[in-house]
């Protein structure tokens, strides 16, 4: 467990071993990634011209000014998760998910972590306490993946803070507890932690 410290009257955390692995590999993942997109997307600027931004924020759409995850898919569309829901955005309108406990295959969780797009632009969703939500292109349905004690190839933990997908389109997670590979075929999950794969 964390044990607390202060330092100069601020609350320090000491992490565990395992959380402290989780969060390297994590790291390593994303750093390594994000190498190799760097290097496929690297964009030439004609001489005299310049890059311009344009902000988005609440008067546009956007759900809440705290955006915790972007991602982009292959047709263009710009994907924030907030912690008030899952957004879309096409240059000009947002298209909001939200969870409703009417409906089974809606979003899980309003309070969106990560996000990563798969293979056939499948859209996977990070959440703060229920899991890993999968969006599936053309579709407003979610397909929920969480933890549950009784299943040992069940998700390890409901808390997401990190996603990626690999060049053979694993998709790994973070998590407090560890991290998990799931098998796109049998969508199982393979936990990681110190003493290697369980």
């Amino acid at each position: 467990d964390p044990r607390e410290n202060s330092f100069f009257g601020c609350k320090m955390v000491r992490l565990t071993t395992a959380t402290w692995s989780t969060l390297l590999l994590c790291l390593a993942l994303m750093l390594g990634a994000s190498q190799s997109a760097l290097a496929a997307h690297v964009w030439h600027l004609p001489s005299g011209s310049s890059l311009r931004f344009r902000h988005i924020n609440l008067e546009d759409g956007l759900a809440q000014s705290s955006v915790q995850a972007i991602a982009q898919d292959r047709q263009g569309y710009m994907w924030f998760g907030t912690e008030d829901g899952l957004q879309r955005y096409d240059g000009y309108e947002f298209l909001t998910f939200h969870h409703n406990p009417e409906k089974p295959d809606s979003l899980a969780d309003d309070d969106v972590t990560a996000l990563a797009v798969g293979p056939h632009d499948a859209l996977w969703v990070g959440t703060e306490e229920h899991g890993v939500d999968l969006l599936e292109p053309g579709s407003n349905r979610f397909v929920h993946y969480q933890h549950n004690p009784a299943d040992r190839s069940s998700l390890i933990d409901n808390h997401v803070f990190a996603m990626f997908v690999d060049k053979r389109g694993a998709l790994w997670i973070g998590t407090p507890s560890g991290l998990d590979r799931m098998d796109g075929t049998s969508r199982h999950f393979h936990h990681f932690g110190v003493k290697g794969p369980k």
